[in-house]
């Protein structure tokens, strides 16, 4: 199985440090029939937060996390937003 950085078909748009786990989800939703028919899978601007950073804990917010990581959310949906045509 190759690393997240060397899939063959990987889109430049993907940040390099995803996981194996990572692209194995995205390349699911492109092969997927109905998956790969929702806007953001078809141009390649699905945003997975990291495991491994503190971005991470936006998944779960808690009153603690909101404000350490709020900078760091708007700018990666920000990114994804600029992929829409």
């Amino acid at each position: 199985m190759p690393t997240a950085s060397g899939w063959p078909d990987a889109p430049d748009r993907y940040p390099s440090d995803l996981t194996d786990a990572q692209w194995e989800l995205i390349e699911k939703l492109r092969k997927d029939p109905l998956l790969s028919k929702i806007p953001a899978v078809e141009r390649d601007s699905v945003y997975l937060l990291p495991d491994t950073k503190p971005l991470g804990t936006a998944a779960n917010p808690t009153p603690l996390s909101i404000s350490w990581v709020l900078e760091d959310y708007v700018k990666a949906l920000a990114e994804a937003a600029d992929k829409v045509k």
